[in-house]
């Protein structure tokens, strides 16, 4: 796999003992963030009173599902994903 900087392990940073620290592990499925995503996604439910599939797809690249089409619905779900901040990212670009 192609890496940013070769010096760099290939584990997660997270140090949740997986052997491979992709992009995808770090920021969705490592077992370190998940509590985080599971809270962000109760807040989405409660907050637009609709079930919302728990999918990266959405939490990470705002890939907004069919039955939030309307405009407003849509735009705020934008604006909740954009300010939630996954933990330690400004850690690790102030550390890497």
């Amino acid at each position: 796999t192609a890496k940013m900087n070769p010096a760099n392990p290939d584990t997660c940073w997270r140090n949740c003992g997986t052997d491979l620290g992709t992009h995808t592990h770090i920021f969705w499925s490592c077992p370190k963030i998940s509590s985080f995503w599971d809270d962000v996604f109760t807040a989405l439910n409660d907050v637009f009173k609709q079930p919302l599939a728990r999918i990266p797809e959405l939490a990470l690249l705002g890939i907004i599902p069919n039955h939030f089409l309307k405009k407003n619905s849509s735009f705020h779900l934008s604006v909740f994903l954009d300010s939630c901040e996954v933990p330690d990212q400004k850690l690790f670009k102030k550390n890497h």
